[in-house]
């Protein structure tokens, strides 16, 4: 016959609370270490196509459309820039400090940056380039997407 260990109820907490404890920092731990792999990548599309004469923004030069486009950047906005009638650039609507959507350059206002209104961040338009940092925190350059346009079919494609 086995003979029964008999324990303090406070150490049969104690003991309980220390297990409850270890279970849950493992589970949230390997949670966390694996949203750190270096091997996650975004798993959207990396070329796309858009159909910029459905855009009325981007009918002039100067304009500026910020469309999203399933699949692709994350799901978030894509900002596209007209140049010229047959010359595009393209960077994630997504500041890098916060994740905030960015404001488009208005020129006929005077503003020919690309601007985060959360942080007061602003960024080149025509490279994605940092000029001014958030005022909590740094940033980095926007991602800027590669551009090709076909003016017979009005498409423009956008690849990472």
């Amino acid at each position: 016959m086995t003979e029964l260990k008999t324990i303090e109820r406070r150490d049969f907490i104690k003991k309980s609370l220390v297990t409850a404890g270890i279970f849950l920092c493992s589970s949230s731990l390997a949670t966390l270490l694996d949203s750190c792999s270096s091997t996650a990548t975004d798993p959207g599309l990396s070329t796309v196509t858009y159909d910029v004469s459905t855009n009325a923004d981007l009918q002039v030069d100067g304009g500026v459309g910020k469309p999203i486009i399933t699949n692709f950047n994350s799901g978030k906005p894509v900002m596209i820039l007209r140049i010229t009638s047959t010359s595009y650039i393209a960077f994630s609507a997504s500041c890098p400090h916060e994740g905030f959507v960015l404001d488009a350059p208005d020129p006929a206002n005077g503003i020919l940056n690309i601007v985060c209104g959360k942080h007061s961040s602003e960024y080149n338009a025509a490279t994605g380039a940092v000029i001014k940092q958030p005022t909590s925190g740094t940033t980095k350059a926007l991602v800027k997407f590669n551009t090709s346009y076909d003016s017979a079919t009005h498409l423009l494609t956008i690849s990472k």
